[in-house]
């Protein structure tokens, strides 16, 4: 089916007082349509860093050194800022790590799943509010709590939102970077099954940042395994049984 994202020798930096950091030092994978790729290694490693590269959101004192990052073949590195505003949501959405800051605590929860609709897409208001209430069952929520202002969710219920928004526009790749991150076991245990059965019902391509090799033992298609900004080995199944790399290894033994 080919590819949906290339990343070819990416190379991230970060501007210090001490000079240049190397957060992605030659990073290269890619992301096959209908596939879930897990993105697994300690904190620090820069995974964090390539998801903001794809989606170009990059901060300040942060630039692309070198490398490309392709979307359905399109060039994304130097993207004008409209274009790729034009690219986020509609195309690439993020489920971001950390739902319990990602909603404006003034407006509904509805006001701002709307809004993503209306800036990208031209909706009537009744076709928006069914589009919202089909997302909110298909993550778990009942239609009544669009109404509802972000400090009447739980953290659980946050995510699932976040996860609702990130699924408006019907995008043809979603990131999700550590999407438990906060939530108790259980709850993440939820929230995993809930992105998983995404991906199984409607073969979304899914692109999971994690820390924890059980996480993508369980529920990703293939794995890429980063350290100190380098991809230190990719692989299926067979990275569990037999890890070629000794940090690989290391992962796995310590779950």
């Amino acid at each position: 089916m080919g590819a949906v994202l290339e990343l070819e020798d990416l190379r991230i930096d970060y501007r210090t007082a001490a000079g240049d950091a190397r957060a992605g030092d030659g990073v290269s994978f890619s992301v096959d349509a209908g596939e879930y790729l897990g993105l697994v290694g300690e904190s620090g490693c820069g995974k964090s860093t390539i998801a903001k590269a794809i989606l170009g959101i990059l901060p300040p004192n942060a630039r692309v050194a070198g490398g490309s990052v392709r979307y359905r073949g399109r060039e994304v590195v130097g993207r004008a800022p409209a274009r790729m505003r034009e690219l986020r949501w509609k195309e690439i959405a993020l489920v971001p790590q950390s739902a319990m800051n990602g909603f404006d605590p003034v407006y509904t929860v509805q006001a701002q799943l709307d809004e993503a609709i209306v800036a990208h897409a031209s909706m009537r208001p009744q076709e928006r509010r069914a589009r919202l209430e089909q997302l909110f069952a298909m993550v778990g929520l009942e239609a009544r709590r669009l109404e509802d202002y972000p400090h009447q969710f739980s953290g659980g219920m946050r995510q699932r939102a976040m996860i609702a928004m990130a699924m408006v526009l019907d995008p043809g790749l979603v990131v999700a970077d550590e999407p438990t991150t906060g939530l108790d076991v259980i709850v993440q245990d939820q929230i995993l099954q809930r992105i998983r059965r995404i991906h199984v019902e409607q073969r979304k391509t899914m692109l999971l940042i994690t820390h924890d090799m059980a996480v993508v033992a369980e529920n990703c298609d293939r794995i890429v395994v980063m350290y100190g900004g380098q991809v230190m080995e990719p692989g299926r199944g067979g990275v569990f049984r037999e890890p070629f790399h000794p940090y690989t290894l290391a992962l796995c033994n310590a779950f």
